[in-house]
């Protein structure tokens, strides 16, 4: 709030003189804020008060008095006045000009256009790209460790007994099983050179083996502590 007193008439007419402190003196007296060269004005004649964001004037009980509007105010009391107010202190005659604080230049959107603009705003976010974070969290499914019996006993499960081409496991025909000769790992000297006809022969695991091999992994999956 800014509080000015504009000269009403005379020679200075349309002079601002702004109110600067809390209490505006006017007066004859050396502490007086405006000090007018007029014996009908009193040393402490009257004064602007700015108190709580209103303005008073309050009279000292001055000889001439200060009129407000034409109303004499009581000797020492105030008054409030506002703007545009007409004020005088013996000869000088003043406009009061009260200032107020200009609002805010954003002004606040009003409630019902609210969801308007939220929904512009995210049909602008997925234009740019902008996806929403997401609360929840992704199943994780549990993987066991690669070789493990957990492994093996899916694939068991998953295996068909006698389709084809249906995801089953078979060892391959031409497979062998290899024996190390004894010469190598120490054995009696001379062996090495003797091999058994049977060492030679290939050794095909049959379906049979091989299904319950399967069986007994499974088995051994099943009875596993959980």
């Amino acid at each position: 709030m800014k509080v000015s007193l504009i000269v009403a008439s005379g020679v200075h007419q349309g002079k601002a003189i702004p109110i600067g402190v809390p209490k505006f003196v006017i007066g004859r007296d050396a502490t007086c804020q405006l000090r007018p060269a007029s014996q009908a004005v009193s040393k402490q004649h009257c004064a602007i008060v700015l108190r709580d964001g209103k303005v008073f004037v309050l009279d000292f009980g001055s000889t001439n008095g200060t009129v407000i509007n034409g109303e004499a105010i009581p000797p020492n009391s105030e008054r409030e006045v506002v703007q545009g107010d007409r004020m005088q202190a013996g000869p000088l005659d003043f406009t009061i000009n009260i200032a107020m604080p200009k609002p805010s230049d954003q002004t606040p959107l009003p409630a019902a256009l609210q969801p308007v603009v939220s929904a512009a705003g995210e049909k602008l976010k997925d234009a740019a790209g902008v996806k929403p974070k997401s609360t929840s969290k992704p199943a994780v499914k549990p993987v066991a460790k690669p070789g493990s019996e957990d492994d093996i006993a899916a694939m068991l499960l998953g295996m068909g007994e006698d389709e084809p081409g249906s995801g089953s496991v078979e060892v391959p025909g031409g497979s062998t099983i290899m024996e190390m000769p004894m010469g190598q790992l120490g054995g009696t000297p001379g062996a090495s050179g003797e091999e058994k006809k049977d060492d030679k022969k290939t050794a095909v695991p049959t379906k049979e083996s091989t299904s319950n091999a399967a069986s007994e992994i499974l088995k051994r999956y099943m009875r596993r502590p959980r």
